[in-house]
């Protein structure tokens, strides 16, 4: 039980951390339910979802830090949840700050574009502004410290260390002569910042979501270039240390001369959206990206979605001073279309990352938050099943949050 929702807990299969014992060297394949099961379904009816407000989530230690927030129904007052992975203890954090949605809704804001989470310090982030709130010493309220204003409006910030955040954005815009991408690292206790411009082959596709293309963990940073299987490692003083790719015969990208047209045709976000949209449907991009420790990554792919072919999932491992991939091509397949007639199991229910979920990595357990639940308990019901009393449950109530955690042994 937790203090916010109720939870199901399952006992996970103890066989899927058995099945890890090729060298570091050699790639496996299979699907995702070779590697993961559900250990537990936390509920949060009280958490009503909406389709103008997303969920944002960070990590810090052994918690998943998220909130939604809605300057129209939540006012001034801030609500944020700190699940504990290991003893499922949610510890909600609540803040008065007056004036705040007010202010937000004068920029078109309906809700935070970040959050970030340490020992000591909450950040909550809108357009170009960081909110800090400090602790008190026995940890038990949040009070308002001071505003930072951020040289760029950024969609991505989580905690380097102790006293500096690591912001970064991909901008859609024609203009630039560097690049479409800043990372930057921000002390939030002097203001002092350092940005750099990696390359970033094609920003066009900044516009489609969901996408995670930078990770930040253990003195790292790693970004993602979307349009072709590459990425960057930086370390802390955002240095680069590392560039890895793989070579796929099957890669379908975004041409240089789709980009070309789309420009040509206009300079708008809107009319480029419209134009690019059918080639990112069909093609490949590696559109999510995961630093879980300092020692293994995870990145997902998505392919042709007009196929429904499922995302893939690729581990890469450091060892002996090297970057080598591990395990790849694990097919992340919804069993509602290939096993429609099976029952759901513990490693039967796919993590979806197209859905509209915010997902969180750790090394041995992976955290879906799923803004639209229903009460609905999967296990044990085939997908036909599933779906017909999902449907039937929607008609009567709305959705609400919903926590998924799996047990995972990617990293084993």
């Amino acid at each position: 039980m937790t203090h916010t929702g109720y939870s199901v807990i399952l006992k996970s299969c103890a066989v899927i951390f058995s099945l890890l014992f090729c060298s570091e060297n050699i790639a496996a394949q299979g699907t995702v339910s070779d590697y993961i099961a559900v250990d537990t379904i936390i509920y949060y009816p009280d958490i009503r979802s909406s389709y103008n407000n997303s969920i944002i989530s960070t990590q810090y230690g052994r918690d998943v830090v998220f909130l939604q927030y809605n300057t129209i129904k939540n006012h001034d007052t801030i609500s944020i949840h700190c699940l504990n992975i290991d003893n499922y203890k949610d510890k909600r954090i609540t803040i008065v700050h007056r004036g705040i949605a007010q202010r937000m809704s004068e920029l078109k804001y309906r809700d935070f574009s970040c959050v970030a989470f340490n020992e000591h310090t909450l950040a909550l982030a809108f357009d170009s502004i960081i909110l800090l709130f400090k602790t008190n010493d026995k940890k038990t309220e949040y009070i308002f410290q001071k505003e930072i204003s951020a040289p760029f409006s950024f969609s991505y910030m989580k905690f380097l260390d102790e006293n500096t955040l690591v912001l970064a954005e991909s901008y859609l815009n024609t203009n630039v002569t560097h690049s479409d991408v800043v990372i930057s690292t921000l002390n939030i206790t002097d203001g002092s910042s350092k940005n750099i411009f990696p390359y970033y082959n094609t920003p066009l596709l900044s516009i489609f979501r969901p996408v995670k293309y930078i990770d930040v963990n253990d003195n790292k940073i790693v970004f993602a270039n979307r349009n072709e299987y590459s990425f960057l490692i930086f370390d802390n003083q955002l240095s680069l240390s590392d560039t890895l790719s793989r070579a796929l015969r099957k890669w379908n990208s975004l041409s240089k001369k789709d980009i070309n047209n789309a420009l040509a045709y206009s300079n708008q976000p809107v009319d480029i959206m419209d134009i690019v949209r059918p080639h990112f449907i069909k093609g490949d991009a590696l559109n999510w990206i995961y630093m879980i420790d300092g020692e293994h990554i995870m990145t997902v792919c998505k392919h042709n979605l007009e196929l429904e072919q499922p995302s893939t999932i690729d581990i890469w491992v450091h060892t002996e001073g090297q970057w080598n991939l591990r395990l790849k091509d694990i097919k992340d397949e919804e069993y509602s279309y290939i096993s429609p007639s099976k029952r759901i199991t513990p490693n039967r229910l796919e993590l979806n990352f197209m859905g509209r979920n915010s997902i969180v990595v750790f090394n041995d357990k992976i955290v879906k938050i799923d803004m639209y639940g229903t009460d609905i308990y999967p296990i044990g019901l085939t997908p036909k099943e599933y779906n017909k009393q999902n449907d039937e449950w929607l008609k009567h109530n709305k959705p609400y949050l919903r926590v998924i955690v799996y047990n995972h042994s990617f990293c084993r």
